[in-house]
């Protein structure tokens, strides 16, 4: 498997709070919030510069990896 992109989401409770996209060498977040009729919208976004990546795609990479 060639893992080319990883999606992060973090959770309170059961309300997704943030999430990160990784690529190779790059990192954009997206950080909502919720207002009082509990729409969910977007409080922020972010892109950086991150190696990140490289060690993380290949930790996952190994768990798909299925053996009998």
């Amino acid at each position: 498997m060639n893992i080319t992109e990883l999606l992060i989401t973090g959770f309170d409770g059961e309300r997704a709070v943030f999430a990160v996209n990784l690529s190779p060498d790059m990192a954009r977040a997206i950080f909502t919030e919720s207002d009082d009729d509990g729409q969910v919208t977007v409080d922020a976004t972010a892109q950086y510069a991150s190696g990140l990546f490289g060690p993380l795609a290949k930790l996952f990479d190994g768990m798909t990896i299925v053996s009998p």
